[in-house]
């Protein structure tokens, strides 16, 4: 339809389209022009944005402005012939070349995937080495296996922890004494529950300071309800001013 549009205004007047060197947008209406036997000409983008402040005095661009610009520059000559590329039949070297020019894309594909992975690794090993002190890699193994990131660089180790995030809410008796406990330090709430590689957030109403809660990243889930009923935990419950019959806990769960 559009070559027959084309041929009945080339019949009418002298017809030229020019259009500008960007993209490939364009190839369709230039194939159309071709063969409806329109001369095609090129202008080049530099050129169109180069103009675009001595055209009208404004440094700003829009598709009627940069048609504008475009018809200019082609009626004052500066612009190319833009014929069509002439393509030979295909043959079996060409489909050769198409089969392992698809195959090496599909492989540079994979090198990207696997190389932001590689990246991953060293990020969480390194995480682990500035955490536990580590400045060289002479770090014993079985230490490193029993952290929370062994999972991610060995081999006899899930590949993949899934971390559960559970919500504790209570009420305490003095907020201020449970907000000092959980001042980050040595001895702080925060390290007892990091040697069992959970991540604590705390919160408390900022209208009822002893109403307080915290957001938990577990990795273990068993392991962390054994470490809450354990006398370890009872007795920091204790010191913190914690009203155990209060507390309550919602893990995350998708429906």
């Amino acid at each position: 339809m559009l070559r027959g549009k084309l041929k009945e205004l080339r019949e009418r007047c002298p017809v030229t389209v020019a259009l500008e060197s960007s993209g490939t947008y364009g190839d369709a209406l230039r194939q159309a022009a071709c063969d409806a036997g329109i001369p095609t000409r090129r202008v080049s983008a530099k050129a169109v944005k180069d103009q675009a402040e001595t055209f009208d005095g404004v440094p700003s661009q829009h598709d009627g402005k940069d048609a504008a610009i475009i018809a200019d520059l082609c009626g004052r000559g500066k612009s190319a012939a833009w014929e069509l590329p002439k393509i030979d039949a295909p043959t079996g070297n060409d489909a050769a070349i198409r089969y392992w020019v698809r195959r090496l894309d599909g492989s540079q594909r994979i090198k990207q995937i696997l190389g932001g992975k590689a990246e991953a690794l060293l990020a969480v090993g390194a995480t682990w080495a500035v955490e536990h002190g580590a400045s060289t890699c002479s770090q014993p193994l079985d230490e490193f296996r029993c952290s929370p990131y062994a999972h991610v660089l060995t081999d006899d180790e899930p590949r993949r922890t899934v971390m559960t995030t559970a919500i504790i809410f209570h009420e305490v008796k003095s907020g201020d004494q449970w907000a000092e406990s959980w001042r980050k330090g040595p001895g702080s709430r925060h390290d007892m529950f990091g040697k069992i590689g959970v991540k604590a957030r705390t919160f408390r109403d900022p209208k009822n300071p002893e109403s307080t809660g915290v957001i938990l990243e577990i990795p273990d889930m068993a392991k962390c309800q054994a470490f809450l009923e354990s006398d370890a935990a009872k007795k920091a419950m204790a010191e913190d001013g914690l009203k155990v019959e209060t507390m309550r806990m919602l893990v995350e769960f998708t429906p």
